[in-house]
């Protein structure tokens, strides 16, 4: 049976630490992301959207805007336009109908937060490529959010781009595994996939892919340091933090 999930936090090991052969995951050559919530941690800015849309972003106006986007998300993913569904946000919420104005600025402000992850996760990823693993993204993602991935520099990184605009279909469906097995060219089981949506790691477990919940850098540090990918000078704390916790 192929774990669902697994759960991996920052982790430091003391300089007397050996893990076995036992313990060590399989080491994939494949790499597969998710954006939102994963490489761009806060990718939504939705007291910005409530401005954009109303003028207001009182608590509120803010909790119907938040959740009329997550109403019409899937469809907007799925590839409808984007005046589709800013329009469908927009009416819910009980905002006024948004002009071509407004919806080009509501495109640019998540545009604008998908333009580059931290520092910190960049040089991961560059760590990732370095230790000889191929870099690849899945996310659910609309045609506009699609564009600003292929046009960044920061996604060089990648070998491939798969999002569920242009794949014509999302996760969790079944058929986006097999469509992302078969553009990587290689098998279930050499697919690490990360991503922060527990339904997303159960549906990639299902296809056979190695999937791991994604709660924060921290589970992509560890497993490389599993992995031997990352060396021990990197990971281990100095002596003048040494007797500091980590929560």
């Amino acid at each position: 049976m192929v774990s669902i999930t697994t759960r991996l936090h920052t982790w430091f090991p003391d300089q007397g630490d050996n893990i076995s052969s036992s313990q060590v995951p399989y080491r994939t050559k494949w790499l597969l992301f998710d954006v939102g919530g994963v490489l761009i941690e806060s990718p939504h800015d939705f007291a910005a959207f409530a401005n954009e849309l109303s003028g207001d972003d009182s608590p509120a106006t803010l909790a119907g805007v938040r959740r009329s986007f997550d109403s019409h998300r899937d469809a907007y993913d799925r590839g409808a336009s984007a005046a589709w569904f800013w329009t469908e946000v927009a009416n819910d919420a009980g905002a006024p109908h948004p002009n071509d104005g407004t919806i080009r600025s509501l495109v640019t402000l998540e545009q604008q937060r998908w333009s580059s992850p931290s520092p910190a996760t960049l040089a991961a990823l560059e760590r990732c490529k370095a230790a000889g693993h191929s870099l690849a993204i899945l996310s659910n993602a609309p045609h506009e959010l699609a564009d600003i991935l292929q046009a960044a520099t920061w996604t060089q990184l990648f070998d491939h781009i798969m999002t569920s605009a242009r794949l014509g279909s999302a996760k969790p469906d079944a058929a986006v595994w097999q469509m992302a097995v078969k553009q990587l060219g290689t098998t279930p089981t050499d697919i690490s996939f990360f991503d922060d949506r527990e339904g997303n790691i159960a549906a990639a477990a299902a296809a056979g892919i190695r999937a791991h919940h994604w709660t924060g850098l921290g589970s992509l540090e560890h497993l490389l340091f599993q992995w031997n990918d990352v060396s021990v000078h990197e990971r281990q704390p100095s002596a003048a933090t040494a007797g500091t916790s980590h929560s």
